[in-house]
């Protein structure tokens, strides 16, 4: 869509709340990516509760996010609570649809730059049409080669785990996954729910003079005495 003047949040809660009441009968949870969503989402429900031209389906969550290239750009904190990897159901995606488009939009962009307000409309309309079409007609591949690439993932992802779990304390674990499933419910309301996923990362100070100190990683926890500290074998500093 246009913008009149600049990207404001009023043209971004239009195109949202348009595409949320779109065929959505029965989806009770929306998974949106935006580059800024940590700053706009903070009162996206206030904007649309006070507006008479905008809505949510009822009984929906957003789940806000920030695709995986701009994501490393803001603060630490917006990593676990916007990237893509801690978004329970999502896969392995980047986030990233719209820039995805920009090679194919670069190639008419001087074109369109002089163009009238109709003509530059009609040509990025029809340009964008043509993406998509070829998205389409090339999904079977895409996905078969993605599906072959997550079922080798998957594996490797749950040795890694399983090997990880083994090292730690049984009843460590029935208190982190009590944290997680407390956190991915909490989430959609307050984005710092996910503050349980940062990792710390602190220099062991040793009690030997000449000895080298270990790489220590403190996995934080909102309740500190769930807390857990792993000295990591064979990572001695210089």
């Amino acid at each position: 869509m246009d913008f009149q003047k600049g990207e404001r949040q009023m043209n971004m809660d239009y195109v949202l709340s348009q595409a949320l009441n779109y065929k959505t009968d029965g989806i009770s949870r929306a998974i949106t990516f935006y580059d800024i969503n940590c700053q706009y989402n903070k009162y996206l429900k206030d904007r649309i509760a006070s507006s008479m031209y905008l809505s949510i389906p009822t009984g929906m969550d957003i789940i806000p996010g920030i695709g995986l290239w701009h994501v490393h750009g803001h603060q630490d904190s917006c990593f676990v609570r916007y990237a893509s990897n801690f978004i329970y159901g999502t896969g392995r995606i980047d986030g990233e649809i719209m820039e995805t488009l920009w090679v194919p939009l670069n190639i008419i962009s001087p074109l369109a730059r002089g163009m009238g307000t109709p003509h530059r409309k009609e040509v990025l309309d029809y340009q964008m049409n043509d993406c998509n079409f070829m998205k389409m007609i090339r999904i079977i591949k895409s996905l078969s080669r993605k599906l072959k690439e997550a079922i080798k993932g998957a594996a490797e992802s749950k040795l890694a785990f399983y090997n990880l779990n083994e090292t730690a304390n049984p009843d460590m674990v029935i208190l982190w996954e009590a944290e997680e499933t407390l956190a991915h419910e909490n989430r959609a309301k307050d984005s710092t729910a996910m503050d349980i996923y940062e990792v710390w990362l602190e220099r062991e100070v040793s009690s030997f003079i000449g000895f080298p100190a270990g790489l220590t990683i403190l996995l934080y926890s909102s309740n500190k005495k769930t807390a857990g500290v792993a000295p990591v074998a064979g990572s001695k500093s210089p």
